[in-house]
């Protein structure tokens, strides 16, 4: 079973010390014999993960790499260590899935990050991830440094360069609500509901332009059907706010809030929260395809090929993945 390898495992380490030649080559079976059932959980997750069933694959595969916790960091085989990154790997990205579970984009997202770049500190994926997670929680400066980190070791990561950007737009939109914020009530102000619609729109263009990009798909034509869509939700905004029946309906949807808004405010906030329920109208089952492909299937072109993906790197194929 199991529990008896891994008590042998443990008796080994401790002659290990008294005589390595001895335990060495033996050491390396059980290590193996260790990678089985983490190779088991890690195949259950791909299939969670493929239903939509995000959170439920993040169990599985974080419970593979528990399986292999127990063994030290040296006596670990390249295979194992290399399953070991890649489910760290690919439960964080399950995590950045699970925006309805508190805490799960965030820290939880950002532990398995770390841990993956505990055995391999320049591993792209889990830096892109880790700095997903810190900007999910608005943590700008340690995003960007995991962002910047990217680009540092592969230059030519737009992805990455995106990030950066939006990280900066997120961060000044941040600081202008925080400036300019309420008299400290329990009512949101005028602004910080502008910022939080012109967050979830950027949120749910980041996320699709990313997923396309690590699926190789028309990054390109995705871009034209957000502008387009951009610019239908921008002039229906500016309709809404120009005729008063509409204004007075939209006020007692919306609340008090809305007629606080001036009418900048007001096209923000409706035009982000349109796009974003045309998006979903138009492209939403070619959005959850997007979804529910494997984080080990996004794996990026080779060199030569333009559009690599934001959070992949080339992995070697696990045997009986």
């Amino acid at each position: 079973s199991n529990e008896a390898a891994r008590r042998e495992l443990q008796k080994m380490q401790s002659k290990l010390a008294e005589s390595p030649s001895e335990v060495g080559a033996v050491g390396v079976s059980y290590v193996e014999e260790e990678v089985a059932p983490a190779e088991a959980f890690k195949a259950e997750g791909t299939k969670l993960f493929q239903e939509g069933r995000f959170f439920d694959a993040y169990k599985a595969w974080k419970q593979g790499a528990d399986e292999l916790e127990g063994i030290p960091v040296e006596t670990l085989s390249e295979k194992a260590r290399k399953l070991k990154v890649a489910l760290c790997n690919n439960a964080a990205q399950a995590l950045l899935r699970c925006t309805e579970v508190e805490g799960a984009s965030t820290e939880r997202a950002r532990v398995m990050a770390q841990k993956a770049l505990a055995l391999d500190p320049g591993n792209v994926k889990s830096l892109f991830r880790r700095g997903c997670a810190y900007a999910n929680a608005e943590k700008w400066e340690l995003a960007s440094a995991d962002f910047t980190k990217v680009l540092e070791l592969e230059p030519g990561n737009e992805a990455a360069a995106r990030e950066l950007v939006r990280l900066e737009e997120s961060r000044s939109s941040s600081l202008a609500v925080a400036g300019r914020g309420g008299s400290g009530g329990s009512s949101p102000s005028a602004a910080s509901v502008v910022a939080a619609a012109k967050q979830a729109s950027e949120r749910l263009r980041r996320e699709v332009l990313s997923l396309a990009d690590a699926a190789s798909a028309d990054v390109a034509r995705w871009c034209q059907r957000f502008n387009k869509v951009q610019m239908q939700a921008s002039e229906w905004a500016r309709h809404q706010i120009s005729d008063p029946d509409m204004v007075s309906d939209l006020a007692e949807v919306w609340g008090p809030v809305f007629n606080d808004m001036d009418e900048k405010q007001k096209e923000d906030f409706l035009s982000s929260y349109d796009f974003i329920d045309e998006v979903r109208r138009l492209f939403g089952d070619e959005i959850d395809k997007l979804r529910c492909l494997p984080p080990d299937e996004l794996e990026r072109p080779p060199p030569s090929e333009p559009g690599e993906p934001p959070d992949a790197e080339r992995e070697t194929p696990q045997e009986g993945a």
